[in-house]
C-alpha cells in the first residue's frame, strides 16, 4: 500500500499545481487513476490478510504488525473511497 499511497500524493500534488482550466482538462484522467489506486490497495489489503491464513500458528510478531497497520489501511481506503465518490460529482473539485 506504500505505492499506491506514494501514487495518490503524486497525483494530488500534480492536480493541485494546475490551474482551473487544466485541473478539468485532467480531471477524469486523475479521476480514473484514483480509482486504479484504490481498486489497488484494496487488492494489496485482501493479499495481505489472504497470506495471513497460511502462516500457522500466527506469530505474535504478525498478529501485531496486522493489528497496527489495519486501521491506517482502513483509513488509507476511506479517504480514497470519499475522494472517488466526492470526484464523481460534477463541480466537486473545482
Amino acid at each position: 500500500m506504500a505505492d499506491q499511497a506514494k501514487a495518490a500524493r503524486a497525483l494530488t500534488e500534480i492536480y493541485l499545481s494546475l490551474d482551473e482550466k487544466h485541473r478539468e482538462a485532467v480531471r477524469p484522467i486523475i479521476l480514473g487513476r484514483f480509482k486504479d489506486i484504490l481498486a489497488s490497495a484494496e487488492g494489496s489489503w485482501r493479499r495481505f490478510c489472504d497470506s495471513m491464513r497460511f502462516i500457522r500458528p500466527a506469530t505474535p510478531e504478525i498478529q501485531s504488525a496486522r493489528r497496527d497497520f489495519e486501521p491506517h489501511a482502513d483509513e488509507f481506503k476511506h479517504t480514497l473511497r470519499e475522494f472517488v465518490m466526492m470526484a464523481d460529482r460534477p463541480n466537486e473539485l473545482a
